[in-house]
């Protein structure tokens, strides 16, 4: 007398795992199946059985990490305002940092209004964009010699 696997199978997937006595007859609806075929499995219907699909996806390159990081930079100042510092190559927003204190200092302006990262509209002077600019290649350095370092 041997013990045989047998799963029970509804709608071509695994839904019941056990064992039985190979000298009587299999109850309806259970099958023979190798020993690794686990709940969630799928019947091929030809005697073979399939791990369900995975849902989790593939992981991310240390590349589209590095990539993501950069694209999720941002200065909080501490007092509600909140924007974003992206490296210039990637998304402009040094640039534009740096053209707004070039207007703001020819027309003398203190300060000017500014979206954050809610695309809110914000109060900002040359000093805040400064610092803002400092903040972000700060953190894009991190993050780039991080990635240089395979740490990512």
């Amino acid at each position: 007398m041997a013990i045989v696997e047998a799963a029970f199978v509804d709608a071509g997937v695994v839904t019941n795992r056990t064992k039985f006595d190979d000298a009587d007859p299999l109850p309806a609806g259970w099958i023979v199946c190798p020993p690794e075929v686990a709940i969630g499995w799928i019947d091929n219907g030809d005697g073979s059985f399939s791990p369900p699909p995975s849902n989790v996806p593939d992981p991310l390159s240390q590349q589209e990490i590095r990539d993501e990081l950069l694209r999720l930079l941002v200065h909080d100042f501490g007092d509600g305002r909140v924007i974003q510092c992206r490296p210039t190559p990637f998304f402009g927003d040094e640039s534009n940092m740096r053209n707004a204190i070039e207007i703001m200092n020819r027309k003398a302006q203190s300060s000017r209004s500014w979206f954050d990262v809610n695309n809110t509209k914000v109060t900002v002077t040359i000093a805040d964009l400064q610092a803002v600019i400092i903040s972000g290649q700060d953190q894009a350095d991190t993050i780039w010699t991080n990635y240089h370092d395979g740490l990512l």
